[in-house]
């Protein structure tokens, strides 16, 4: 009984952490969306690591106004990184990794993880050259 009332609360904080993020703007972009690529892009701005960013064709299985953006190193066409509306992916030295909504109980906690977690695969990859 108590796991499931600590489950309910947990769900019931995660809806209300992620409400506003997950809105979209005119664009057809989250807040989580923008304020991840922001955030990647200036990791690797300060890493002095070259990249292109881009709007994929693909659209969400759900709504077709849901559009991804894509991060590419120009450096390494292999590495991408991909940002969706609620969740985010990446693939770094063929290392490929998956960070969906429902695994964080706030954004900022998905948005940490994949910073963290490119950072550690970036000094890898940068380490192997």
């Amino acid at each position: 009984m108590f796991k499931s009332s600590k489950k309910k609360e947990w769900n019931k904080n995660h809806i209300l952490n992620w409400k506003k993020p997950l809105e979209l703007n005119d664009s057809g972009f989250s807040g989580f969306q923008n304020e991840l690529v922001s955030k990647l892009e200036n990791l690797l701005a300060d890493s002095r690591i070259s990249y292109e960013t881009e709007i994929t064709e693909h659209s969400d299985l759900n709504n077709e106004n849901r559009i991804v953006k894509m991060i590419t190193l120009t450096s390494d066409g292999n590495s991408k990184f991909w940002i969706y509306h609620d969740m985010a992916e990446l693939e770094i030295t063929k290392q490929h990794e998956i960070y969906e909504e429902w695994g964080y109980l706030k954004p900022e906690d998905l948005i940490n993880e994949y910073l963290k977690s490119t950072n550690e695969l970036l000094k890898l990859k940068n380490n192997r050259n």
